[in-house]
């Protein structure tokens, strides 16, 4: 059986010439092919923070009890020579007066030998990045073997403890040459005077009695990583759950220098020194302790900080474009991490629309901020 052969729709042939042409027409136009090509890259509108060197006081939150003072004894929390002691047994002291001074000489010198040690540290850690740096550009280029690269970046690591170590042995010289001068945590009397001039004492012995005569304080427990923030005379204040509108000044009569056995916290005990009226033994609050300051660091908002291929970055505005940089940090305070290495004072760092950066991004801003 013969069955007719399927018919074929064509479109209308006028209308098929008339696309055939323009289709050759845009093939053959340079302009129309650029057009098509060339896409303008998107320019993203930012802030930023102008980097800078500050000094930096963190403050410390924690939780205790608050109890009648009667009794306060002074001593310090390293060993000392006694250089002159400024008051007699029976003698009325007020908040704030020298009572001792600690012989100064040795802890200025181990102050000075510290400083000293932060800024080799410093120039080590730099150099070790710089050449880390330079072996991660020859292993892009294959110019260098695996076991180089792993090197340099021992070494980095290694700089950095050192730097880490170096800061810490500073901040305790600042902190014992600050202690060197003890004094009055209160308005109140001299009970005991336990210390003559010239005498070496060791850490923990006592060295003067007072007796408060118009002191309520709390005590407070402070985690191991805080208590070295902390010193005797520092700043506090004070919220009573029963009044939390009202903030109770005070400052750090006492540091703990033996840990809880259970907790591995140290105990911390602040005068109340302003409205005690308002407190009660057995009352709870809210104590924010004023930390010791970190001087002439660079400090990175956290926020800063985003995540890329498993590694914590942050883009700098340069020339207009997003420059990706991976610093080196070291610990944490409050919303702010201390700049180690990678970043320079001066340098403008993005720090909105994160998320829509990549590196070399076109970028706009507006007036810089400056880090605080």
């Amino acid at each position: 059986m013969n069955y007719p052969a399927p018919s074929i729709l064509l479109p209308n042939r006028p209308l098929l010439i008339s696309l055939l042409a323009v289709l050759l027409s845009a093939c053959s136009d340079p302009a129309a092919v650029n057009t098509a090509e060339v896409i303008a890259p998107e320019t993203i509108s930012v802030e930023t923070r102008v980097l800078h060197y500050q000094d930096w006081q963190g403050n410390i939150q924690t939780f205790g009890a608050v109890e009648a003072t009667e009794e306060i004894r002074l001593s310090l929390d390293f060993s000392a020579t006694v250089y002159a002691v400024r008051v007699d047994e029976g003698e009325p002291v007020k908040i704030g007066q020298l009572l001792i001074e600690m012989e100064q000489e040795k802890p200025r010198l181990r102050l000075q030998q510290a400083s000293e040690l932060a800024l080799r540290a410093k120039a080590a850690l730099d150099e070790a990045f710089l050449n880390l740096q330079r072996r991660k550009k020859l292993a892009e280029l294959k110019t260098v073997s695996r076991e180089i690269l792993d090197n340099a970046e021992l070494a980095v690591q290694r700089a950095q403890a050192d730097y880490r170590q170096a800061l810490a042995t500073r901040q305790l010289a600042e902190k014992e040459l600050a202690e060197s001068r003890i004094l009055s945590p209160v308005n109140g009397v001299v009970d005991v005077r336990a210390v003559e001039t010239g005498q070496s004492v060791l850490a923990g012995t006592t060295l003067m009695t007072l007796q408060a005569t118009e002191a309520l304080q709390v005590q407070t427990w402070v985690s191991e990583k805080d208590i070295a923030r902390i010193s005797t005379g520092a700043r506090a204040i004070t919220i009573l759950s029963s009044q939390p509108g009202t903030q109770l000044k005070g400052q750090v009569k006492s540091v703990g220098i033996n840990a809880h056995p259970a907790t591995g916290n140290f105990p911390v005990e602040v005068i109340i020194e302003e409205q005690a009226e308002l407190a009660r033994p057995g009352m709870t609050a809210q104590v924010t302790i004023e930390g010791l300051t970190i001087a002439n660091v660079l400090l990175l908002p956290e926020a800063a900080l985003v995540d890329r291929n498993r590694r914590r970055v942050v883009y700098l505005l340069r020339d207009g474009l997003a420059v990706e940089v991976e610093p080196l940090l070291s610990v944490g305070l409050a919303d702010r991490i201390i700049i180690l290495s990678g970043l320079s004072e001066g340098d403008r760092l993005i720090t909105s629309n994160l998320e829509r950066i990549i590196n070399g991004s076109r970028i706009s801003t507006a007036k810089d901020a400056i880090t605080q």
